[in-house]
């Protein structure tokens, strides 16, 4: 929390205590993730711009959000990161690492099960829209196709538009 209210440019120690945050260790402890993750939306928050201008940093924490991708108990975390950057890392850096990390997304919902409603694909329908509303559809659009021919037309149709609901619904019933 401290670090979520405290002011930018962040002191360099903050910035020096980051590389042991992503070791894969501390990961490795599904307790420790939620706090990890916020605190690593934190300094993207506070110092995206630095993180980024620093590649192997940044590059870390790519590599913490498509291991955090590829699996099911630990999806969101990825997302939740993944989120912060679209909102706090400069534009004109995402063709440098979106497509991998949109391919990675990719990869795995090719492979859920079709009638899936998990929070994956809550997820991923949240960081679409997110990444639209913040930098229009232009980049997700070429990324998409470039992944597969009509791959946009398809998830519009069979899987943004029917699973929305499901998204902006927070299930608890309501009499």
């Amino acid at each position: 929390q401290l670090l979520e209210r405290r002011g930018s440019p962040l002191p360099e120690v903050y910035l020096q205590v980051l590389p042991s945050l992503l070791e894969p260790p501390l990961w490795a402890t599904k307790a420790n993730q939620p706090a990890l993750t916020r605190l690593i939306k934190a300094y993207i928050s506070q110092a995206g711009e630095s993180i980024v201008s620093n590649q192997p940093l940044f590059h870390k924490i790519l590599g913490l959000i498509q291991f955090l991708m590829m699996s099911k108990m630990t999806d969101h975390h990825s997302f939740a990161i993944l989120n912060a950057i679209l909102c706090h890392v400069p534009p004109v850096k995402f063709p440098e690492f979106l497509p991998v990390l949109t391919s990675t997304a990719l990869e795995r919902f090719q492979k859920l099960p079709p009638a899936s409603n998990g929070k994956f694909l809550r997820c991923l329908i949240v960081f679409f829209s997110l990444y639209m509303a913040k930098h229009g559809p232009d980049m997700l659009m070429d990324q998409m196709e470039a992944a597969q021919a009509g791959l946009l037309e398809q998830f519009m149709t069979h899987v943004w538009a029917p699973k929305m609901l499901d998204v902006v619904h927070d299930g608890t019933d309501k009499k």
